[in-house]
Parts: C-alpha cells; structure tokens; sequence
C-alpha cells in the first residue's frame, strides 16, 4: 500500500491537510451563507405573517361595522327600517366582494411569495454548489500542479483562504 502511494506521488500529511481545508472551508459557507439565507426566508416569513395580519384586521373591522348596523337599525322606526336593511344588504354584498377580493389577493401573495422562495433557495443552492465546485477544483488543480511539501502546501493553503476572503459574500 505505502509503495503505491510513494508510485503515485501521495503523500499523506497533504491529504490530510486537503481534507482539513476542505472542512474549514464547509464551515466558512455555513457561517457566511447559510445563516443569512436563513435570515431572508424569515424575514420573507414575517412580511407574508404581516399581510395576512393585516387581511385579518380587515375582515374582523368589516365584521365589527356590520354589527354596528344591525344594532342602530335595531333602533330605527318600520320606516326608516326598510331602506336601511336595503343599504344593509348592499353593504353585505360590498363586504362579500371585499372579503372575496381580499383573500384571493392573499391567496395569490402567498402563492407568488412561496413560488419566489422557491427560486431563492434554488438559485441560492446553485450558487454555493457552484463556488463549492469551483473551489475543490481551484485546489485540486494548484494541488496537482506542483509537488507539494508541506511549505508549498501551506502557502496553497494561504492563498485558497486569501481568494475566500476576496469572494464577494452574498446573502
């Protein structure tokens, strides 16, 4: 096995170093794009949360007027009564319309922002498997290109973790 290794010019501190600095590097893409994806699907949470609040509120102020005028037509002579429960029933029909336009507003929202999710999280899962993959090659070709020693290894090392710090950092 060790002369296999010696033919094929491996050396085993090299591979563990590569493993590590594959590792560090996971760590760095959990820390730097994984926490602020995460903060951009709760915020895109909360702003639908919020709309759909909001819908609510609606609905339970249109549902607090209605009663509001069944009570004054409570007070209301005959009179007074029959042209009121006309203005009631028209206001009724509003307040379905409304009701109805609401929800399939919030309805299409939701849609629309969870379709947008969706494309969010591929393009972002593109984008880190992409710059993983351009990574790994990036130091497996500086790998392959020269004999590394333990200084010619750490100095890749150095300059992998330099262009790291030079890529832009995306949320």
């Amino acid at each position: 096995m060790g002369s296999i290794l010696r033919m094929l010019n491996v050396e085993i501190p090299v591979v563990l170093a590569q493993a590590i600095g594959i590792l560090v590097l996971l760590v760095l893409f959990k820390m730097f794009f994984h926490r602020p994806l995460q903060d951009v699907l709760r915020k895109r949470r909360e702003m639908i949360s919020g709309k759909f609040h909001a819908a609510e509120e609606l609905q339970a102020n249109a549902e607090s007027l209605r009663k509001q005028y069944e009570t004054h037509l409570a007070n209301i002579s005959e009179e007074a009564k029959s042209r009121i429960d006309q203005a009631m029933k028209d206001a009724e029909i509003m307040q379905n319309r409304l009701i109805e336009s609401t929800q399939a507003e919030i309805q299409n929202l939701y849609r629309q922002q969870e379709r947008e999710l969706a494309l969010e999280r591929e393009r972002t899962r593109r984008e880190l498997r992409s710059e993983i993959m351009d990574l790994a090659v990036m130091a497996a070709a500086k790998a392959l290109r020269s004999r590394i020693t333990p200084a010619v290894q750490s100095a890749v090392i150095d300059q992998v973790l330099e262009e790291l710090d030079k890529l832009p950092q995306n949320s």
